[in-house]
């Protein structure tokens, strides 16, 4: 472990124009859900952050308070009222503006998994979930990526379910990502 004085604050932002340029960017934050409709016509949709914030401190073999921040009115799907009523009734964006997930453990700067205790803060409430981290190195950075399924209602997220057999939501979200973080130099 760093000693204090050799962590250095750092920040990096994503920010893309469209959904189609978030879905083909290699840095990402992406969540998959499935609906049906009329009970049986299954769908399955993803959504795609156009922006967000990384912060962290760090060393030259380790990384802390790596933090990431989405602001909600970022969040795509690709269709205008699907993406609007996440926005208003899922996430109450106008009260609740960002979402953020913390990560509450020092990441080892080495290739390979880590598990990690996660806090995520959505809609004024913090849950804690552990999640694995995938880190592989790169010329000058460092690649962090996975997935983690969990729920709507795990993380505090309305579901939009209109009618029970009309058009409704899984609970499950499936969570991928994928970002780079800079070594210190």
């Amino acid at each position: 472990m760093a000693s204090e004085a050799a962590f250095i604050e750092r920040s990096q932002e994503f920010n893309f124009k469209s959904f189609q340029v978030a879905k083909d960017s290699p840095s990402f934050l992406r969540f998959d859900i499935n609906s049906s409709l009329i009970g049986f016509l299954t769908a399955h949709f993803s959504g795609f952050s156009k922006k967000f914030i990384l912060t962290w401190k760090g060393s030259d073999s380790s990384v802390k308070d790596l933090k990431i921040t989405v602001p909600i009115a970022s969040l795509d799907t690709n269709m205008t009222s699907r993406t609007l009523k996440m926005h208003d009734y899922c996430f109450e964006y106008k009260d609740y503006p960002q979402l953020t997930v913390q990560i509450d453990s020092e990441l080892i700067l080495e290739e390979g998994v880590q598990r990690v205790k996660a806090l995520a803060t959505v809609r004024g409430k913090t849950t804690s979930f552990m999640l694995d981290l995938s880190l592989l190195k790169q010329d000058r950075s460092w690649q962090v990526f996975g997935e983690h399924l969990t729920t709507l209602t795990a993380l505090n997220i309305k579901n939009p379910t209109i009618a029970k057999g009309i058009a409704s939501f899984d609970d499950d979200v499936k969570i991928y990502f994928n970002f780079e973080i800079s070594e210190n130099t």
